[in-house]
């Protein structure tokens, strides 16, 4: 509940009730709408009630959806002052975490630890990125050179065991002295929890070997770091060692015994050098040796019985340079804060040196030129090793560090000095949390608070701040700045376009980094207090108790001449306004929460309710609960399916729609929400295992895939059928208007006019029981979608989200759908209220209005009883406008609540209402358009070279297609239709491979095709000679592949004698 001020007047107050909806609300703050806001009752809202006693709400922006608010009648204008209208304790921890933000160096990440209280990410962490903390963690490893975040480690060996093929892991950073890492390339990436973070022990230092240092690290430290090693600690350091067990000493090729073989032995008596000691996982000290020509590691005591010593040091006996293995000389009282001290100097020294050797030139202007390229690089050694170096972070402590300064800049907006500093309101708030959302995918960044901050400032001070260097001075045209401002990045210029329509947000680059700081902390501590709240309105509540399984969407006549200020219809039933609750102002502020935020919580929720399922005793074969369903995609094709002799009935039978419907309709809900995850199986959790009839397939993940995208294709199938079948519009019924009765073209699809051409809607009007119970079996599968990472490729508008998570209807969603209903309807209104009667044919038409609308599949409906013989009059306009607007608006109502029961057999609705509209759509549905380039960030190559000739023509060739052959190529290599919206959302990464056994040994490689593996999202590209010939056998690949036939050869024909 906010905080309210409260003061006492002699005024008389007024209860003003608004029920706008929160997305229109964007020009919230500003000071015309403060005044609509506090001095009049402009927009016709409700006045009621009185009282001696008025309570000033904080500016939070002009939106107040179905919110109460007691304001002075009379009362002034509220003052743009600049007090903090959050608490202190708010600020504080904000500024906190600002000031961590500011040093660049600290990175939120989930790990494989858990707790009873812990998502399915595990237990968050705040890894530390800076050079000087890997490097303490690497030294506590006996490490010989650091491995810092950002870099490239392969693994050799897991547990003492050497991998049948080497995995390539990412450090993330260093937490409480242990280095972690997430594994990028090899089996355990796919596996459910092992491609989480986790970190290195001392024991699993062998076999780790560095690939590829981190790219922005700069290219003198490179060098340097592989020249300058790590000091070690005298737990790690060897020495000489003297064999006195009598029966001598094994050598043994790895440090865990019972993971390695034997390549040696070492007699009693006989003297060797260690240069490295190292406990094992069993807690067993060994030792690195080299004895007559073999190398291996030998143990200091015998395992088990009394634990005899194997060996003693030797009394005196100093490591020389050359038995020192690489490492830096030993230091007395070698401590972790004292070899790191040295490294750095060490590093210093080289740096100096290296930038100094060619300064032997007698020239003074040579001279002069060394001496600065010196000082430069160990100036750019300083700010790499420690952030909190640079000039620019000592001028911001010094000038804006303090909390008061932080204070200011958080609360308030300048604006670019051309006005008064304004309060920040909750449109702008709004916006801004949109905004870091949209900049955390522009950076790749897989949370909100890991954007970087450095990167993101500069873009924006560039923008706001520096007019005379091509920004925008805070109101100035954005469009100066893409054209000016660093145009050859374009993450710059996607952050830029961003700004462009987020005006709301513009201020200084200190201003929006210091609010978002605000948002971010504040978001932490929601995350915290979402599973203590409920989303459920007390009407809701009401409804589902005593009237029906759920109310009807609540519609706004907003937009419409002469209905401005009238309240939202369908509130709730006998309500004469909204009762203010918590869920009701829960709702309002969604947009303030992260869609990070809301997705941790609600993926701890469906883990939770995820149905067990006991594994089978070998981990390669399937639980007997996971079920397997035979298809025949044969005789489902689009093709067969449209011809002239099936009926609906029969087009239902024969499609996989139906074939799924028939064997899971008897399935218990605890089915549903199963989401086993098999080995090999890619990451793709399921509830059943496919087995396509006819193709010679098995189901490791694509199959399965590829069911969800044909029911889509099939429920979406509008234009081949009624080409097929030679219907005009004129025969148009539900039946015939997509292969299945679910969906009908929206009116835009259908008369190719306005926009969103491609949606479909829920069939309009009232329903068959059938037909509600293929709603709601429609309703389960996309549920499972959502359980198990997939995205249902549904062109379905926001007349279908909006009722689902409790956001109400207006003109303008059906506007999108339906432009020329839209435009009739604002022509009727606008006629009647202006009371203007038009002369000719326009005039006999409004006198011919009746009470009857056609809905969106072309079906004539009355809005009152007998509607068709009862005339509009002047008298009665405004029922016949609310009347139409809300029939058109709750046209498919009846099937959306099928489709919710559907869903909440499977997913949590009752978490619904914290997402927005747009946020549930891509949630069930992902992201329409393919982006290349996160597709790119989310690749790894096997057998080939990232910058191979063939590799390089296949991504230009991506960014040339049509975003339609862009949705072809992931499915041939997916088999799906739809990416996820962020990195992080990706089950496994997409893998690019060498030409197959055939293309690799021909000579001719421009006649062979590209094979793809679906079910491990994998594409094997020949090395052809140019990029048109790829393109040419890539696009005939994409087009000519229906099946799935490459695994298993068939000797039968099942599934094709139906067809």
């Amino acid at each position: 509940i906010k905080d309210k001020t409260t003061a006492t007047t002699a005024t008389t107050t007024t209860i003003i009730i608004d029920d706008e909806e929160e997305e229109d609300s964007k020009e919230a703050g500003t000071e015309e709408e403060e005044k609509i806001g506090n001095e009049g009752d402009d927009r016709g809202r409700r006045t009621t009630t009185t009282t001696k006693t008025a309570t000033r709400e904080e500016d939070v922006g002009e939106d107040q959806d179905e919110e109460v608010l007691l304001c002075t009648q009379r009362g002034k204008k509220k003052p743009n002052n600049l007090e903090c209208p959050l608490p202190a304790w708010l600020y504080e921890e904000a500024w906190r975490r600002w000031r961590r933000w500011r040093r660049s160096v600290y990175r939120r990440s989930g790990s494989r630890a858990s707790s009873p209280t812990d998502g399915p990410a595990g237990l968050c962490l705040d890894l530390d990125t800076s050079p000087l903390v890997c490097v303490a963690a690497s030294v506590r490893l006996g490490l010989q050179h650091p491995f810092l975040a950002g870099d490239r480690v392969t693994i050799a060996r897991a547990g003492g065991r050497l991998l049948d093929q080497p995995e390539e892991a990412v450090v993330l950073g260093a937490y409480r002295g242990a280095l972690w890492y997430r594994v990028h390339i090899g089996e355990a990436g796919s596996l459910e929890g092992a491609a989480r973070p986790w970190c290195w022990l001392p024991s699993d230092v062998e076999g780790l070997s560095l690939t590829a240092r981190n790219r922005e690290t700069p290219k003198s430290v490179v060098a340097a770091l592989e020249k300058v090693p790590l000091g070690r600690l005298p737990s790690y350091r060897g020495g000489r060692l003297r064999i006195i067990f009598e029966g001598g000493a094994v050598i043994r090729d790895g440090l865990e015994i019972d993971c390695s073989f034997r390549v040696g032995e070492v007699a009693a008596g006989v003297e060797v050098v260690a240069t490295e000691r190292r406990i094992n996982s069993c807690n067993i000290a060994r030792f690195h040796i080299k004895h007559e020509g073999v190398t291996g590691w030998v143990s200091e005591r015998i395992r088990g019985g009394d634990e005899a010593l194997i060996m003693e040091a030797v009394p005196g006996a100093e490591l020389t340079a050359e038995d020192n293995y690489g490492f830096a000389e030993a230091e007395q009282g070698s401590t972790v804060p004292r070899l790191v001290q040295g490294w750095s100097s060490r590093m210093r020294k080289h740096i100096s040196e290296s930038s100094s050797s060619p300064s032997l030139s007698s020239s003074s202007s040579s001279s002069n030129s060394v001496g600065s390229s010196t000082e430069d690089a160990l100036q750019e050694l300083t700010s790499w090793l420690d952030p909190r170096a640079s000039a620019e972070f000592q001028w911001e402590e010094e000038h804006i560090g303090s909390l008061e300064a932080f204070t200011q800049l958080a609360s308030t907006r300048s604006c670019g000095g051309r006005r008064e500093p304004a309060l920040w309101s909750l449109g702008a708030d709004m916006e801004l949390a949109q905004a870091l959302h949209e900049w955390a995918d522009i950076f790749g960044a897989d949370l909100v608070m890991n954007l970087p901050f450095r990167p993101l400032h500069k873009i924006l001070f560039r923008a706001l701040d520096s007019p005379n260097e091509g920004g925008v001075g805070g109101r100035g045209d954005i469009d100066q700045t893409l054209s000016s401002t660093v145009e050859t990045d374009p993450v710059a210029l996607s952050v830029i376009a961003t700004l462009e329509t987020k005006k709301h947000i513009w201020g200084s680059a200190n201003e929006i980094m210091a609010r978002a700081a605000l948002l971010i902390t504040l978001n932490g501590r929601a995350g915290r207090a979402l599973p203590l709240l409920c989303f459920a309105l007390p009407e809701e509540q009401w409804g589902r108790d005593h009237a029906s399984a759920s109310v009807t969407c609540p519609v706004t006549l907003r937009g419409l001449p002469g209905f401005e200020g009238l309240p939202a219809l369908g509130i709730g039933s006998g309500m004469m306004w909204p009762a203010p609750c918590t869920a009701r102002r829960l709702r309002r502020y969604r947009s303030l929460l992260f869609t990070e935020t809301k997705r941790a919580f609600w993926d701890a929720v469906l883990t939770a309710t995820t149905t067990p399922t006991a594994l089978h005793h070998d981990e390669y074969e399937d639980p007997r609960e996971v079920r397997t369903i035979k298809i025949n995609r044969v005789r489902a094709t689009p093709q067969r399916l449209a011809s002239k002799d099936r009926s609906c009935a029969e087009r239902l039978r024969c499609s996989v729609f139906g074939q799924l419907h028939r064997e899971m309709r008897s399935w218990p809900s605890t089915v549903f929400r199963r989401a086993y995850l098999g080995k090999g199986h890619g990451g793709q959790r399921r509830a059943f295992k496919v087995k396509f009839l006819g193709e010679g397939v098995n189901d490791y993940g694509g199959p399965y895939r590829a069911v969800f995208e044909q029911v889509t294709d099939e429920l979406q199938s509008d234009t081949l059928f009624l080409r097929a079948q030679g219907i005009g519009p004129d025969d148009w019924d539900r039946e015939n208007r997509c292969l299945l009765p679910l969906l009908v073209p929206a009116p835009n699809r259908a008369a190719n006019l306005g926009q969103n051409q491609e949606k479909f809607l829920l069939a309009p009007g009232a329903s068959s029981y059938q037909t509600q119970e293929l709603a709601q079996f429609l309703g389960k599968l996309m549920g499972m979608s959502v359980r198990h990472g997939l995205q249902m490729g549904l062109d379905l508008p926001e007349l279908m989200w909006h009722p689902l998570v409790g956001q109400s209807l207006s003109i303008r969603h059906l506007h999108a759908v339906d432009t020329m209903a839209a435009k009739t309807i604002l022509q009727t209104a606008r006629g009647f209220e202006r009371k203007d009667r038009l002369d000719g044919e326009d005039e006999a038409s409004m006198q011919d209005l009746t009470f009857t609308t056609y809905l969106g599949d072309g079906s004539l409906v009355n809005l009152v009883p007998d509607g068709a013989s009862r005339a509009v009059d002047q008298s009665e306009w405004r029922q016949y406008v609310e009347a139409v607007v809300a029939c058109r608006l709750r046209e498919s109502a009846p099937l959306v609540r099928a489709v919710r029961n559907g869903l909440a057999a499977v997913l949590p609705v009752e978490l619904l209402p914290m997402f927005t509209a747009n946020e549930l759509e891509r949630l069930v549905c992902g992201v329409r358009e393919v982006d290349v380039e996160l597709l790119k960030q989310c690749t790894e190559y096997e057998d080939v070279d990232p910058n191979a000739p063939q590799i390089q023509f296949l991504w230009e060739v991506l960014h040339e297609m049509r975003p339609s052959e862009r949705t072809q190529f992931l499915r041939f290599v997916w088999a799906r239709s739809r990416m996820p919206s962020s990195a992080k959302d990706f089950p496994m990464n997409f893998k690019l491979q060498g030409p197959q056994s055939g293309a690799r040994e021909s000579e001719l490689s421009d006649l062979w095709l590209p094979h793809a593996q679906t079910c491990f999202f994998s594409l094997s590209l020949p090395e052809y000679s140019s990029k048109e010939v790829l393109r040419e056998k890539l696009l005939f690949a994409i087009k000519n592949s229906p099946n799935m036939d490459a695994d298993v050869r068939l000797h039968s024909a099942e599934g094709w004698s139906d067809a």
